[in-house]
């Protein structure tokens, strides 16, 4: 295929194109981007190298048969919709779209983990100096409205709103436009990676309303896989290192405070976002409720029949109103600009700080995982642009898959005609030793974790003794298999803590070699550490007046309770290596000069 036939085909085709350095035409390609090969190996020496190990074997992810797949398995990239944003001034008598302003689209790339198979969509270790152009034109015109270059140093993950630039443009309505996008990277390996996104897209009559858009940024899955998956994970009271849930927990991890109290579970179901009035339209706060009218108060649903919780269920209405007001943060309204509305309903309430259903829920710990439909209301005031005030309720709620195809809409998707946004249900599975498990009894016995209650007496590490009060159950289809040389062996939930050489290590972390501690004072070396399918009831317990987490006798070994697995990690800070700095550098240069093109 010769250069100009490679060209032509990004210019005219729709969706994703993946390079593949081992084709002739993909490498010309790259080499004219920078100013040929000689130019490309004098002044960009750290990208060259990075190309050069791509060009052995493509960078391409390799199938279970192990040939190589079809491009597009590096990157996992969706464009989004193009809207119309920041309008100065409407002409009289005609929608917003006739008026003067910019246009925005949402960009979310994840980065793939390229030596994975192609089963295994797995994000990759972080990518670095991954290099942004987004350019947007209308259909048939030769100039860009947006040409805008970003370089980021590192990142698993991308996501962000990209607005056209400060000239603004004029007549939306029923105009095409083409939208590119093009990413380059240095991938885990130090291999270089590019991949191109196009997309058309067009602009109908838009509508007037009061309220132009809510977005639901919590709860959400954390790595945005909710669209495909239909559901949101939870892993309750314990911290996520499973790859089977690899999405798990909430985006703004409000999770790692759910915790057993006084036999009830406190469920932390985040609640925030934006709602973004239209333009002339002016924010006049939260309704408050007449007198004898009761305020819509969130409602989480565990199955539609187990339990029916209602937030904040110890707050009369005056009480609840007065607090939800203060979660409502509008922004300074200016003419010609949306104004947007913040709100994250947060209530302290004895240091907690969350959206808060707490109730007895006596028989949930059935060893089935459970979900959760959130149906959340609450009515918003606002003043259009002749001065007249009126009343918008807003709705955030879970649906099924299944009804969401039904009506033909997505995840996180606002409804101007209704005020709605569904999102999807939350599920919660719990764990975490498997059923066979044998705890060390505070009389020296040893006792099935599946045999244990309320009331037993565990031993704990420094011969404490320990009254269970909590016994916790779930479902998990894998678990982690243990093994040590003369030490037998144990099974526990991925994100279990393990006690290696007196520091906690979670189970799916545990490799060949590490060092267990034992009960009686020595530590067992692991011959064997894998995941391997379960499909069974795991267990956990909570011990009366023991907050912060304790170390119990499992099979031997010094293991953690629910609330040990609840502590937080540190986040590790991503650190560049010479050559990557140099790699970024270098990439920034080249983003910096690039000229502006004349077409696609």
């Amino acid at each position: 295929m010769a250069f100009k036939t490679l060209e032509e085909k990004l210019a005219e085709g729709k969706g994703s194109y993946t390079f593949d350095f081992t084709k002739e035409e993909d490498c010309q390609y790259l080499f004219k981007e920078y100013g040929g090969e000689e130019n490309m190996k004098k002044n960009f020496p750290r990208v060259y190298e990075a190309f050069e190990k791509a060009r052995k074997d493509g960078g391409i992810r390799r199938s279970l048969s192990g040939e190589k797949a079809a491009s597009g398995n590096t990157f996992s990239g969706k464009i989004g919709k193009l809207t119309v944003a920041d309008v100065k001034k409407t002409i009289a008598g005609r929608s917003a779209s006739s008026g003067v302003g910019k246009l925005k689209t949402e960009l979310s790339c994840n980065f793939i983990d390229g030596t994975k198979e192609v089963c295994d969509e797995e994000l990759a270790e972080e990518w670095k100096g991954i290099a942004i152009q987004v350019k947007i034109k209308e259909k048939n015109s030769p100039r860009y409205i947006l040409n805008k270059n970003i370089v980021v140093e590192s990142a698993h993950q991308y996501n962000k709103f990209l607005y056209t630039g400060e000239g603004y443009i004029s007549e939306f309505d029923h105009k095409k436009y083409d939208v590119r996008i093009d990413l380059t990277g240095l991938d885990p390996e130090g291999k270089l990676n590019k991949q191109i996104m196009t997309s058309e897209t067009g602009l109908g009559d838009v509508e007037a309303y009061n309220i132009y858009n809510v977005e639901v940024d919590d709860p959400a899955a954390k790595n945005g896989k909710h669209q495909s998956s239909g559901e949101i994970i939870m892993l309750y009271g314990r911290e996520n290192e499973q790859k089977l849930f690899a999405d798990a927990d909430y985006k703004g991890g409000d999770y790692y405070n759910n915790t057993f109290s006084n036999g009830k579970v406190h469920l932390l179901l985040p609640l925030k976002g934006d709602i973004v009035l239209d333009y002339k339209v002016v924010p006049q706060g939260l309704k408050k409720p007449d007198e004898g009218e009761c305020l819509s108060r969130p409602e989480a649903t565990y199955d539609y029949k187990q339990q029916s919780f209602t937030y904040r269920a110890d707050l009369d209405d005056n009480q609840l109103y007065d607090k939800m007001k203060g979660c409502f943060t509008q922004e300074s309204y200016r003419e010609g600009i949306r104004t947007k509305v913040h709100f994250d309903l947060r209530i302290p309430d004895g240091g907690r700080s969350s959206l808060d259903w707490h109730q007895d829920v006596k028989g949930i710990q059935n060893g089935e995982p459970k979900t959760i439909m959130l149906d959340a209301r609450f009515t918003y005031l606002v003043k259009n642009s002749l001065g007249v005030e009126g009343e918008e309720q807003i709705t955030i709620a879970s649906r099924k898959k299944d009804f969401m195809k039904e009506i033909e809409k997505e995840y996180y998707e606002f409804d101007r005609g209704t005020n709605t946004v569904y999102i999807p249900p939350i599920t919660i599975y719990w764990g975490c030793f498997a059923g066979d498990v044998l705890i060390t009894m505070a009389d020296g016995s040893r006792k099935a974790a599946c045999d244990i209650g309320p009331g037993d007496l565990v031993l704990g590490y420094g011969n404490q003794k320990l009254t269970v009060e909590e016994v916790v159950k779930g479902e998990d289809k894998t678990i982690f298999s243990i093994e040590t040389r003369e030490h037998g062996a144990i099974r526990v939930s991925g994100g279990h803590p393990m006690m290696c050489e007196g520091a906690l290590k979670r189970a799916a972390a545990i490799m060949p070699g590490d060092m267990l501690d034992l009960a009686d004072g020595g530590t067992a070396e692991v011959m064997k550490a894998e995941e391997a399918e379960y499909g069974g009831t795991v267990y956990n317990f909570t011990f009366a007046g023991e907050e912060e987490g304790v170390w119990l006798i499992a099979n031997g070994f010094y293991s953690g309770d629910l609330r040990m697995q609840n502590k937080k990690k540190e986040q590790k800070k991503t650190c560049l290596t010479q050559e990557e700095k140099e790699f970024v550098e270098e990439m920034k240069a080249l983003y910096r000069t690039m000229e502006e093109e004349t077409s696609f």
